[in-house]
């Protein structure tokens, strides 16, 4: 587990019971939220669509 302190940004897809949704951040916070949407594939697109928003897949433990 990497110390929150290196992780600098990522992204994390939630399933929910209404569908799924995305949360994005950087060193700073929170940088997006995507509500719900009917599939993983759907809400990464319109997460992604956010120019400050990694690819990465690093997320804190």
């Amino acid at each position: 587990m990497k110390p929150t302190s290196e992780i600098t940004a990522g992204h994390a897809v939630l399933e929910t019971v209404i569908g799924f949704m995305a949360i994005a951040w950087n060193e700073k916070g929170l940088i997006r939220l995507c509500l719900p949407e009917r599939s993983r594939e759907a809400v990464e697109r319109r997460l992604f669509r956010h120019p400050g928003v990694s690819t990465s897949t690093d997320q804190p433990q």
